[in-house]
């Protein structure tokens, strides 16, 4: 696919409402946002589709993973209306620099972006995330932009030649290598494409072009247990019963200009029946509650 469809970049900024509404859940007096507190979300499903952010798929999971955990190279503003349809800086310091007719597309890192342990997020990081799309019999369901847009050569069968970073067999790593490049301070990271894409800023805002850090790749099972690049961290998963995020105290606010993380807590309750959820929401019995399709 070589663009981001404006029907698809609408439905994202679309959903984003629901991660700019949670963000104002807790309220001052005033009527001011305020930090502190906690946000529930209840649903029917058992669990996400997804948590792992190669496999991040769907305008509702973007933009709640996206609101939350996972940062990439650029985002959606966090704004309503039209000013939510621009693409602003998210890791990098700018929306992205083109070159050679839009066929080579550049990022630089923002300084003090870091996962949850605290370590810096590098070039490296991003390229070993964005490699994970190739393994498309381990890393499924995710978007498959990169496949398409990188200028790596495609097998006789019509697969990349590159097949990701869980195996060697016939696997030509060097065309990855010469796709995706880091300059020698791990700072900038450059994608070279197979064809001009004037708009790839766009492309950036999936989270499969996000930071992903290899020592803690666990493949298939990365899906419950990702690393945190955003303002909350995971303190609990489990299926059939809830998901619960904590702040992430290894965040700076001041390399994030897009969030502002103003609950301590956010809880997802699995396996709620409809009726159960909107008996829950209308009793008031779960303070600051709201239902979610997961």
């Amino acid at each position: 696919m070589a663009k981001v469809k404006k029907s698809t970049s609408i439905a994202i900024v679309a959903v984003l409402a629901l991660a700019v509404i949670a963000g104002g859940l807790v309220k001052m007096s005033s009527g001011g946002s305020s930090k502190g507190g906690t946000i529930t979300y209840l649903t029917h499903a058992e669990a996400w589709t997804h948590a792992d952010p190669s496999r991040n798929y769907t305008g509702q999971h973007i933009a709640w993973f996206g609101s939350y955990m996972h940062r990439t190279l650029t985002a959606y503003a966090r704004a309503e209306g039209a000013a939510g349809s621009a693409v602003v800086a998210d890791l990098a310091t700018d929306t992205g620099r083109s070159s050679n007719g839009n066929k080579t597309w550049e990022f630089t890192l923002r300084d003090g972006v870091t996962f949850e342990d605290g370590s810096a997020i590098t070039c490296e990081d991003i390229k070993y995330g964005v490699s994970r799309t190739f393994a498309t019999d381990v890393i499924t369901d995710g978007p498959t932009y990169a496949i398409g847009m990188l200028d790596i050569p495609s097998a006789k069968d019509g697969s990349s030649v590159y097949k990701g970073p869980y195996t060697t067999k016939d696997n030509d790593t060097a065309a990855y290598d010469k796709a995706v490049t880091c300059s020698a301070d791990n700072k900038t990271i450059t994608f070279n494409l197979k064809r001009a894409v004037g708009d790839f800023n766009y492309t950036t805002t999936y989270l499969s072009f996000g930071p992903v850090p290899k020592a803690l790749d666990k493949g298939d099972a990365y899906d419950m247990a990702p690393v945190s690049s955003g303002p909350y961290k995971i303190e609990k998963y489990k299926s059939k019963d809830e998901m619960v995020l904590v702040r992430n105290d290894k965040w700076n606010k001041s390399s994030d200009p897009i969030r502002n993380a103003y609950p301590d807590r956010i809880v997802v309750r699995f396996g709620l029946a409809e009726e159960v959820r909107d008996q829950l929401v209308l009793n008031d019995s779960e303070k600051n509650s709201m239902s979610l399709d997961a």
